[in-house]
């Protein structure tokens, strides 16, 4: 009888040991795959209750963002903290708004928060003459009254002061800052998801609560 040479018995040995691991490896790994892919189709778990979600609790409605936000500006509790706002919603064709009021509200902000005033000219004569509207209000340094020529400039303006509050009457400018802002008040009509942005139709809604 022919014996075959020990090498060839050793390497068919090998082969079929390699062949059982190879199938056990195959199956271990498709067991695993059918076990995650069922965990994956289990329904997830009841929250618990109290703990806040997304589905489960609402975000406040617009209206109660900006009583939230007009109120604490009128209660003063804001006090010391930076506020950008437009020249233009206090004064516009060549007098303050709210028959007056609006430099009595521009006033009472600078001796009570950091103003800093955003103007913006087409001329030397403008910046003249604004600073002889603004003469006498106490609470606001010449330094924080700002000039620009263009709607851009009040955006720059802003994104380097880094204020707490912006008040402006430009829905555009309040809209791309809303990302960047705590509080913006938008002077005007307009619609916006946005939590940060209140609108109010004119700057008395702002005056502050003076018995306080």
């Amino acid at each position: 009888m022919h014996r075959r040479p020990l090498s060839d018995v050793l390497l068919q040995q090998t082969s079929n040991s390699f062949t059982t691991l190879l199938a056990f490896v195959i199956g271990a790994v498709t067991i695993l795959y059918v076990y995650k892919k069922k965990i994956g189709k289990q329904r997830p778990p009841h929250p618990i209750r109290g703990l806040d979600t997304g589905s489960s609790q609402q975000q406040p409605s617009m209206k109660d963002v900006d009583v939230d936000v007009l109120t604490k500006l009128r209660k003063k509790q804001f006090k010391g903290s930076k506020m950008c706002c437009a020249w233009d919603v206090f004064f516009s064709n060549g007098e303050w708004l709210c028959d007056g009021k609006a430099k009595d509200i521009l006033s009472w902000y600078a001796s009570t928060l950091d103003v800093y005033l955003m103007c913006r000219i087409s001329s030397q004569n403008d910046k003249i003459q604004i600073l002889k509207e603004l003469k006498g209000i106490d609470g606001l340094q010449r330094h924080k009254i700002l000039f620009c020529t263009t709607p851009k400039g009040y955006e720059a303006f802003t994104r380097q002061i880094s204020p707490t509050i912006l008040v402006t009457h430009d829905s555009s400018q309040a809209m791309f800052l809303s990302g960047i802002l705590p509080y913006i008040i938008l002077v005007g009509e307009g619609k916006t998801s946005k939590s940060n942005v209140s609108f109010i139709s004119s700057i008395s809604q702002i005056e502050c609560d003076k018995e306080d």
